[in-house]
């Protein structure tokens, strides 16, 4: 079994191999990348937007409209696919990119 280039049994840490990047010099590394912090302010961005709909929007709507509970149904249930659809669709955008800027393993790194 090959790792990395070696064999199993040959070299590691603690034979001379390759050290582990510490965990400032790891986030420095990400941090380099300027489509890995647009990927983490977008996600950002569509956690809060997920909260808003799913914690806030319910009971706003209940309290300020008793009796449309249904419209607030549909519309929600609207939005949520569309939403969902267009993530797919612009995750996907994003991967291609990535993977023609040369990462291999784009399709790993974004769900």
């Amino acid at each position: 079994i090959r790792v990395h280039g070696r064999r199993k049994g040959q070299g590691g840490p603690s034979r001379g191999g390759p050290r582990k990047p510490s965990l400032s010099e790891a986030v420095c590394e990400i941090c380099k990348s300027r489509l890995c912090m647009l990927l983490f302010a977008a996600s950002s961005v569509r956690f809060m937007g997920t909260y808003v709909f799913a914690a806030f929007l319910p009971r706003f709507y209940a309290i300020a409209f008793p009796a449309d509970n249904m419209k607030y149904s549909y519309i929600s249930a609207v939005v949520v696919s569309f939403g969902g659809a267009l993530s797919s669709f612009l995750g996907g955008r994003v991967v291609d990119r990535w993977e023609k800027a040369g990462q291999p393993a784009a399709r790993l790194y974004i769900p």
